[in-house]
């Protein structure tokens, strides 16, 4: 599904040619045992509405949607003291597909608190993008991302996410959601209720949302709610009834 992105990036520089041309050898190949391996299943499964758009469209078959549980833990009743300075909260993957460059330039502009929770491949890259305002955390485990979640204004998922456990560990720790409104998001986010979205991929579209942002007009106990209802009691119900 990302074939083009990656092709993309993979075309820059003085070697990017020979890259992208290997690449789509490659890629060709690929995709053809994927179609033949999509023969194979009796059922197919899908994370989200979007992974059944999906299934649809490249391999032409029918998908069930049941959507991944959230862990356990995350449904623990923990109160942990508010920051003495509010912040903005990212945890993901540091991967272009991610999206990280649009929150740091919209907290650029803004001048307002970001702290980023992951590790990955283009940290160098968003490190050389972050203005004094934003903080690269690094791995955290997960009591202290747990700590992170309910401290923060709100937990931003600017990429489209195949599913996106992210946001439910943040409102199962009472924190609303700022989201690119795509993907599985869509989901799992009530906009105005646990969250809210913004409409376009571009820091603008994100600032806009950001500036005026108010954690109190959402409810810890309707973000709290809205987590567990994808508790892993339910997946695995849901799982045994396609059995």
């Amino acid at each position: 599904d990302r074939t083009h992105d990656v092709l993309g990036r993979a075309a820059r520089g003085l070697l990017g040619p020979l890259r992208a041309r290997f690449l789509h050898h490659v890629f060709h190949h690929l995709r053809i045992w994927d179609s033949e391996a999509a023969d194979r299943p009796d059922v197919l499964l899908a994370a989200s509405r979007e992974i059944q758009r999906r299934i649809e469209l490249y391999w032409r078959r029918e998908s069930r949607v049941i959507h991944p549980p959230i862990d356990d833990f995350w449904l623990q009743e923990k109160s942990y003291p508010l920051p003495p300075t509010p912040y903005f909260l990212i945890v993901s993957t540091l991967a272009p597909y991610k999206r990280i460059d649009l929150s740091i330039h919209a907290c650029n502009a803004l001048k307002l608190p970001l702290k980023i929770a992951g590790e990955g491949s283009d940290k160098r890259r968003l490190r050389r993008l972050a203005g004094p305002t934003v903080t690269f955390l690094g791995h955290q485990d997960t009591e202290d991302l747990r700590a992170l979640y309910a401290g923060a204004t709100a937990t931003i998922v600017p990429g489209e996410e195949d599913f996106g456990l992210v946001a439910l560990e943040s409102m199962a720790c009472a924190t609303p959601v700022i989201a690119y409104r795509a993907g599985g998001a869509c989901e799992t986010i009530l906009e105005n209720i646990t969250g809210a979205f913004f409409a376009d991929p571009t820091p603008r579209s994100l600032a806009s949302i950001l500036e005026t942002f108010d954690r109190g007009r959402f409810s810890a106990l309707s973000c709290k709610e809205q987590a567990r209802t994808f508790s892993r009691k339910r997946f695995e119900q849901q799982i045994f009834a396609t059995l």
